[in-house]
């Protein structure tokens, strides 16, 4: 399990899905273009993916807290950048 942190800017519309899986109902999918010009495709499940749906949108810049696998990160904290809201 690799951790991560990185600081992005959200470079497409969220895709939100309901899922029939045991533990995860919900899920959410949006491409992220890292500070260093890297794009890679950031996932959130069930609660995440609720927050992400309703209060995240195309342009933004986040920071993620999350788990690297396979050139995706799946997301488990997130925050919107202050610089965004002012």
């Amino acid at each position: 399990m690799n951790y991560c942190y990185v600081i992005a800017r959200i470079i497409s519309d969220i895709d939100y899905k309901f899922m029939m899986e045991k533990k995860k109902y919900a899920k959410a999918v949006m491409q992220i273009e890292l500070t260093n010009k890297s794009i890679i495709k950031a996932v959130a499940y069930n609660l995440t993916a609720d927050y992400v749906l309703r209060n995240l949108k195309h342009g933004m810049e986040i920071a993620i807290e999350g788990e690297l696998h396979n050139n995706e990160i799946e997301i488990k904290s997130i925050e919107i950048s202050i610089q965004y809201i002012l």
